[in-house]
């Protein structure tokens, strides 16, 4: 990077932004390689176990063994930690300990550190070791207000976030719901930039311009009609998303114009076979379990589906939708998901119901089914919607960011969230 002045070109030393993270994830990695990207910054990640990066691993939520067919490692620079927890695992506080966190911190004269999250003990070491090496913290995570929490809870949440949050320099925030919950818990939105919640729009707009070629492929491949409607769920079987499933099933069962519609789950998870049950038990025509696909698979899948179904009781965001908008798809969302309050524009590109409301769903769908015209024009929507929300985007608001916690050393201060 480069200025000008006094008539001479004077070059500028880049931002050395330390990014830390539990480990490699498939939406994650190519927002750090759009990063690595900048002329702006020298990126290091810091990843605080090893998991599904080349190999396979077993995945709790889909209740088998993967391993992702999009490289993990390249494109930016990364360093593993030593984990010394004896959990192995990062469902809970104490499953990743990595002290080496506070070395890298001590010594690498960071202009600025990214964490992702607060849940875990190796975050509170980073967070501790930036207050002492005055390096600025900028927190980027995906919690909301929606799940309802016990009052000691909140009480004991106040307290905790009261003291992180006095020493957190920038909050990059995902959506709309994540804004809010950072402003709940007393963080001064004159923080806040804009991280918007995003997939890797480059890869899925590609991909979204075979749409027509993939659509007719897969629907040959599954035998289904090429009239019929396509209503997809994308994702996890489990927990909060596997109730979400089954109601979508009941919704399916008995809508009126069931014949002229087909329901396709795309995922797997312990309570995937609940379902199967429930299809072969009540012989219930038209439904399709097509089992995880793996991220270069997943296009095809969106290609052929008209109305992609988000029916979780709980979901911290729901990317599936990001990435389903990208092939023009009306979106049916609950409204726990944390996609659907910036995603989702009712009646416009879809539609919101409560969890649990199989009747209002039911209603939602057999009108999307009935109706073309309304289809395609929420369809064509979700792709005007869905621009907006680029890892550009978010590449963008953590250099902002960066400014403004470095504004002496680098330069002007950026405009934080609007």
């Amino acid at each position: 990077m480069m200025v000008f002045e006094h008539g001479i070109f004077i070059p500028m030393k880049k931002y050395r932004l330390a990014i830390l993270v539990s480990h490699p994830i498939p939406y994650l990695v190519p927002l750090f390689r759009r990063l690595a990207e900048s002329p702006d910054l020298d990126v290091m990640v810091y990843y605080c176990w090893n998991s599904g990066a080349g190999k396979e691993v077993y995945d709790p939520g889909f209740g088998m063994k993967i391993k992702w067919d999009t490289p993990l490692l390249t494109g930016y620079s990364y360093k593993f930690l030593r984990n010394i927890s004896p959990q192995k695992t990062s469902t809970k506080a104490w499953g990743e300990i990595n002290p080496g966190i506070v070395k890298e911190l001590l010594f690498g004269h960071y202009d600025a550190l990214m964490v992702h999250g607060y849940m875990f003990v190796t975050d509170w070491l980073a967070f501790f070791t930036a207050w002492i090496t005055r390096t600025p913290i900028l927190l980027r995570g995906e919690s909301h207000m929606l799940r309802p929490r016990p009052l000691w809870r909140k009480i004991f949440k106040k307290l905790v976030f009261k003291l992180l949050f006095k020493g957190i320099s920038c909050f990059l925030t995902v959506g709309t719901l994540n804004r809010e919950f950072y402003e709940y818990y007393g963080a001064n939105p004159k923080k806040f930039f804009k991280v918007p919640y995003a997939v890797d729009e480059r890869f899925m707009s590609a991909e979204a311009q075979k749409k027509n070629e993939y659509r007719e492929e897969l629907k040959k491949e599954l035998g289904i009609d090429a009239e019929t409607v396509v209503i997809s769920y994308v994702g996890k079987i489990f927990g909060g998303k596997g109730p979400g499933a089954f109601d979508l099933l009941k919704s399916f069962e008995i809508m009126e114009n069931r014949d002229k519609a087909a329901l396709v789950f795309v995922g797997d998870g312990r309570e995937k076979k609940i379902l199967e049950e429930y299809v072969e038990k009540n012989a219930i025509p038209g439904v399709i379990f097509a089992g995880f696909k793996n991220q270069t698979e997943l296009p095809k899948y969106y290609s052929a589906t008209d109305i992609l179904v988000a029916p979780s009781y709980t979901d911290q965001w729901g990317l599936g939708i990001n990435e389903a908008m990208y092939f023009g798809t009306a979106i049916v969302s609950s409204d726990q998901v944390g996609a659907a309050r910036d995603l989702v524009r009712e009646g416009k590109n879809g539609n919101l119901f409560s969890p649990g409301d199989v009747a209002k769903l039911k209603k939602i769908l057999e009108n999307l089914v009935r109706n073309k015209n309304l289809r395609v024009s929420m369809q064509q929507e979700s792709q005007k919607i869905i621009k907006e929300w680029s890892l550009d985007a978010g590449v963008r608001g953590i250099i902002s960011a960066v400014h403004y916690v470095k504004p002496r050393e680098h330069g002007s201060c950026s405009c934080a969230d609007d």
